[in-house]
């Protein structure tokens, strides 16, 4: 490995953790044009074009990569992409298929670990993965859940890999029996810690998501597993079960061959989601008091792809001195808000001064209160938004959704079924664009929606707890009777 390769690569990595991600690609590429054996550039490159919004180039180069040495890691990263792109959703399943075979051979050939006999005990045991214990977006949906199963049956077991506790820990912490704390368990201790444990189902709450604990799925730590909320695509895993859904995200005969795991369709949305806690203003719609419409999202910068751009151009260009709010963690950074103009730039906005940039909000309140300067969301393809959807619905915000075929592609509109607003599902990208204009163009149903939008929510399926929770128990009741094992 020359000392000219070493310094060029060593340039990009330190730009790329700047931020500083054209700066970066350009001596990446350099770097790989020098040295193709070394798999970190590849790895880099492309997680360095996906953050640019090229999504393609970087799936292409990470395959690249793999082709010359196989990594985990750049696989990994490569299945997550691919979620960002428009590739058949059976493609994407295959990769995520191979990408487990590798990685649960890595670990059975290195541990070589099986079920033991279990203790008995009376409840139900069920085990909690995650590493969103905290102030994550997973714990709108996760927390109402750990907090309201039904203690006489149901033992709860959270074991946390997170970073940083919080007040929102707390929480959970409250509402466990089981608080176990493996941020530094290795495989083995945390299989035989499941296993001393003897969970009877074991839920894993982040999938290929940073900080999973996957490596103890694939090694069969307990009798039933299942994967749930934190990812919106298969595991892979043949040792992972089931896969909680529903029957909008993931419609019947339609998504079941793209996944390793049975999937189990709850009633309703497969979403149960805790509002905030603060009594936040919903202000009047702000094309009622100015002369324009403005459009947004704040969904995060790598769902935002160029092919997306394009078509929320287009309806820029279509409704007369219309603006468009993007707000993300990144945007605080000048070199990000010249990147984000850049791209709107290419995609043919003549007027920049259109868009509005917000950072991120250390505070939930604030974040939340700058809904109020939308009138209409629109939402990322093929990548949904989930709690940005939420969230733009509970302070009035009208979401317009592209209806797509995979679950990653159908997350909103399962949550705008779920709350009686299938109007703003639209079947293809005219349709997108047609929606969106018509409604700009309609004020008195944007105020309609300022108005009753976040009682829609409240009255929804997304909003009863107990009713959410007495369906996910009966899930679990029913994953132990196919695998035949004892019912409590």
């Amino acid at each position: 490995m020359s000392d000219s390769f070493k310094n060029v690569f060593a340039q990009g990595v330190a730009a790329f953790e700047q931020g500083n991600y054209d700066e970066a690609a350009a001596f990446l590429k350099e770097a790989k044009s020098m040295n193709t054996d070394d798999s970190r550039v590849f790895r880099v490159l492309g997680n360095c074009l996906r953050l640019l919004g090229k999504v393609d180039e970087a799936i292409s180069v990470y395959r690249e990569g793999l082709q010359i040495k196989y990594d985990l890691n750049t696989h990994q990263r490569l299945i997550n992409t691919l979620n960002y792109s428009d590739e058949p959703p059976s493609l994407v399943a295959l990769e995520h298929k191979k990408w487990a075979e590798a990685y649960t051979n890595h670990y059975v050939l290195k541990y070589k670990l099986s079920l033991k006999p279990r203790s008995k005990h009376l409840k139900i045991r069920i085990g909690y993965v995650s590493p969103d214990f905290n102030a994550h977006p997973v714990a709108y949906f996760l927390l109402p859940i750990i907090q309201n199963h039904n203690k006489d049956i149901f033992e709860i077991f959270c074991y946390a890999n997170i970073n940083q506790e919080d007040g929102v820990t707390h929480q959970f912490k409250l509402a466990a029996d089981r608080w176990i704390d493996i941020r530094h368990m290795s495989t083995v201790q945390l299989f035989d810690q499941i296993q001393q444990d003897a969970i009877d189902i074991l839920i894993d709450v982040a999938g290929l998501t940073s900080g999973n604990r996957l490596d103890v799925f694939a090694l069969r730590a307990a009798p039933v597993q299942v994967t749930y909320l934190g990812y919106p695509g298969t595991t892979g895993l043949k040792t992972m079960d089931y896969r909680l859904v529903d029957s909008i995200s993931d419609p019947q005969n339609v998504s079941d061959e793209w996944h390793s795991e049975k999937l189990y369709r709850l009633p309703d949305c497969f979403l149960c989601f805790r509002l905030p806690p603060e009594n936040l203003k919903i202000n009047d719609a702000p094309c009622q008091s100015k002369s324009f419409v403005t459009f947004g999202t704040f969904n995060k910068i790598s769902k935002i792809t160029d092919r997306t751009i394009a078509l929320w151009v287009q309806i820029l260009q279509a409704v007369p001195d219309s603006k468009f709010v993007l707000k993300g963690r990144g945007f605080e950074k000048k070199v990000e808000q010249n990147r984000i103009k850049k791209r709107f730039a290419s995609a043919g906005l003549e007027q920049i001064d259109r868009l509005v940039l917000y950072g991120f909000s250390p505070k939930r309140s604030e974040h939340l209160l700058l809904y109020n300067e939308l009138d209409i969301a629109l939402d990322t393809f093929p990548y949904n938004g989930t709690t940005t959807t939420m969230q733009a619905i509970f302070m009035g915000v009208p979401v317009i959704a592209l209806d797509g075929k995979s679950h990653v592609a159908r997350v909103s509109q399962s949550i705008l079924s779920a709350i009686g607003a299938n109007e703003l599902v639209a079947m293809d990208e005219e349709d997108y664009f047609l929606k969106a204009v018509h409604l700009a163009n309609d004020k008195e149903r944007i105020a309609h929606y300022k108005k009753e939008l976040r009682s829609m929510l409240e009255d929804s399926p997304i909003r009863n707890e107990m009713n959410f929770i007495a369906n996910l128990e009966e899930a679990y009741r029913r994953m132990l009777r196919e695998k035949q094992l004892r019912i409590w």
